[in-house]
């Protein structure tokens, strides 16, 4: 008789390149290959049946009162979880609504909970990595992928000039690019016809008014979006980074996707991209001033040999190093280990055990407002935005 496969639930939160990348894609390779049975729900719209389904319950940079309810019921029923993220949540910078967002006490202290109660916690970044394991001994950095399959029956458009791509889904409010702007218009005067940078969705407002800038659409599906960036052609890339505790926490996503797509990429000289780019081979690194990007641009501009050195470097590091498959069988394997640890016996404990934890911050008129947040229109309309958008993003894989 065949074995069962593992039942995995995966809460997942709002639509976030994180969850197609680091969740969807190596667990559709699990699933493919007949190792596992995944389901994917939003936090709000699971069901006690779920629970009851999985055989282990994984969270993503979860957050929210909702998904500390999950964690409640998988303990009662004796679940093991697994807790994924690649972000520093426990401090995110500025005073964005984001920010704010992550900010909130109640929020701060669900993380930590769920850091703390998980029997695995997934990060992808040696500094996140020391983060965690100040909460739970039980922490495993992941390795990260990309998926080469997309690129496989894409048609390469050649282009008679030189593009610049500056990715971001941040657009006006987008302060990253505020490290290159000045270094971008003086090598704009210097040669005003030398190349096009090229933006996504909206000029973020540092750029506005910059000759040469192009907006290109701004494409939700990410599998579509590094089509569209791979058949391009871009020839340089660039990728600001701000030197802080939580930006050096971030995954060298950039690094992934420019070397992929045969791009050669400007990175910031900060973590993760100092850990992962070998300066002159397979990127450039500089340091956060217009001196430093003005005389990376130049040199991309310059030295077509350098450029393609770069691609060629990159891209075979890439293809080495961010496997799809290595990704999946690490993956297979946390699996295993969860699986293998014995669940404590007196569940129903466990779950007054939590939420007592968390009394202190669950008043009733706490309880009653964020009961009210669901219940607005805008709540309930973005609810089912976000389940057709896990949807597709799943059957996509």
């Amino acid at each position: 008789m065949p074995e069962r496969r593992k039942r995995v639930l995966v809460v997942a939160p709002a639509p976030i390149v994180s969850v197609i990348l680091l969740l969807i894609k190596p667990l559709s390779v699990l699933q493919r290959e007949g190792a596992i049975e995944a389901r994917y729900v939003l936090p709000r719209g699971c069901a006690e049946h779920d629970v009851k389904w999985a055989d282990v319950v994984v969270f993503c940079r979860a957050t929210d009162i909702f998904e500390f309810r999950i964690l409640q019921r998988a303990r009662s029923l004796g679940k093991p979880v697994i807790y994924d993220t690649d972000d520093n949540l426990f401090d995110v910078p500025g005073d964005s609504a984001v920010a704010r967002y992550h900010r909130d006490p109640l929020r701060q202290r669900i993380l930590r909970l769920l850091h703390a109660e998980a029997d695995l916690v997934h990060v992808y970044n040696r500094e996140l990595e020391s983060i965690a394991r100040t909460l739970n001994p039980n922490v495993k950095r992941m390795p990260q992928a990309f998926d080469f399959s997309l690129l496989s029956k894409v048609n390469v458009q050649k282009r008679n000039n030189i593009a610049i791509a500056f990715p971001t889904s941040r657009g006006g409010d987008d302060r990253l690019s505020l490290m290159f702007r000045d270094a971008v218009e003086a090598v704009i005067r210097e040669r005003p016809h030398a190349f096009t940078l090229h933006v996504w969705g909206g000029a973020p407002k540092p750029l506005q008014g910059l000759p040469n800038l192009i907006v290109e659409p701004f494409e939700p599906d990410y599998n579509e979006f590094i089509r569209r960036l791979y058949s391009s052609s871009f020839a340089i890339g660039l990728a600001p980074l701000v030197d802080d505790a939580h930006h050096r926490c971030k995954t060298e996503l950039k690094f992934r996707e420019y070397g992929a797509c045969r791009i050669a990429g400007i990175y910031s000289d900060v973590s993760p991209y100092k850990d992962a780019v070998n300066h002159g081979e397979t990127g450039l690194l500089v340091s956060n001033d217009p001196v430093g990007w003005a005389g990376a641009l130049r040199s991309l501009l310059l030295d077509g040999d350098l450029r393609n050195r770069i691609v060629s470097s990159a891209e075979a590091h890439v293809r080495r190093h961010y496997s799809l498959d290595a990704a999946a069988k690490a993956w297979d394997a946390s699996l295993e280990t969860v699986l293998s640890i014995p669940q404590r016996k007196n569940s129903a404990c466990e779950a007054n055990r939590l939420h007592s934890i968390l009394a202190r911050d669950l008043s009733p008129a706490k309880r009653t407002l964020w009961a009210l947040r669901l219940l607005k229109p805008k709540a309930l309309t973005r609810l089912r935005r976000n389940s057709e958008w896990l949807r597709a993003a799943v059957q996509r894989g």
